[in-house]
């Protein structure tokens, strides 16, 4: 019992022509779904008892990136994963995703072709994580990886930080409180002096070369400062803080909960100890891209979830 999901378009000739070769090969009794874009459709299917073929990940993300380009494309295809990813648990079917390696080659000449190779091998990363099993397909024969528990791409721990379901919008981003949008701009606008201070002489820069945004709304939540790449939040205590202890609780708690670390830095260590708080947050930003790093073999995998 088997269910193919296609996600490839016929762009071209050559494509359509590739598309009729692959239809002709596959069983007559294997039910096929074309989706280009939303390969959560199978969450209709979560009844399924049988196989999935998912065919294939990075043809998905050239429909992606196609249609939202490369800047916008890369939260939506990885949050879209993780999604797929966390209904695959709930479901009775048993999915069989296949991709491609794109880094084994030499780093691309041009800037599409190197973002779409990075984000193919996060997509890797999180799926490979994720499969009871990863093969490695060499000329057509099958490499066996062997597979451990292995401490999360996103967070460091044993075992992914998925977000949590009703923190993502339908277009693979966080949900956020739209009444909450006036106040983040009033608050980029009206910064504390410790938040000038440190976006100007440190945030500001992309530290690592990662970027940071100031005052963004997630949820009903407004971080004061926030780097979608490395999903880490930077929020700067004041004395109000002491008495807050609760609230601030519950809300790392939600972030935590969407593979959000958070890293709280003193209005004090910011006013006199500029430098240690600086070395704070660049150890928790190296940390967390050395993590993204560690699964140099799963860009190119076949995986079964």
């Amino acid at each position: 019992n088997v269910l193919f999901l296609a996600t490839a378009k016929a762009m071209d000739k050559e494509m359509a022509d590739r598309i009729k070769k692959h239809k002709a090969k596959r069983s007559r009794t294997w039910k096929t779904v074309e989706e280009p874009i939303n390969i959560n459709i199978l969450n209709k299917f979560r009844n399924f008892e049988g196989a999935v073929i998912l065919d294939c990940v990075t043809l998905w993300m050239s429909n992606m990136i196609h249609k939202f380009g490369i800047e916008k494309a890369e939260d939506r295809i990885l949050w879209d994963i993780r999604v797929l990813l966390k209904t695959v648990k709930t479901s009775k079917f048993t999915l069989v995703v296949v991709s491609n390696e794109l880094g084994m080659g030499i780093v691309p000449e041009n800037r599409l072709a190197r973002g779409f190779r990075d984000i193919a091998g996060k997509c890797n990363q999180l799926i490979a994580h994720m499969s009871d099993e990863v093969y490695l397909m060499i000329s057509g024969i099958e490499l066996k990886i062997t597979h451990t528990p292995s401490p999360s791409p996103l967070t460091g721990k044993g075992g992914m930080h998925l977000a949590n379901p009703e923190a993502l919008s339908k277009r693979g981003g966080f949900r956020y409180n739209p009444k909450l949008t006036d106040r983040a701009r009033e608050l980029r606008k009206n910064s504390t002096s410790m938040e000038k201070k440190l976006w100007e002489n440190f945030l500001k820069e992309r530290p690592q070369g990662y970027k940071f945004l100031r005052q963004k709304p997630i949820g009903n939540y407004i971080l004061d400062f926030y780097c979608s790449e490395l999903l880490l939040a930077i929020e700067i205590d004041g004395e109000i803080h002491n008495k807050r202890k609760e609230y601030d609780k519950e809300r790392d708690d939600f972030l935590n909960g969407c593979g959000i670390k958070v890293v709280r830095v003193l209005n004090n260590d910011v006013e006199n100890d500029f430098d240690s708080m600086k070395k704070t947050i660049s150890e928790s930003i190296i940390t967390i891209s050395a993590k993204k790093q560690s699964f140099p073999l799963s860009r190119g995998i076949e995986g079964v979830v």
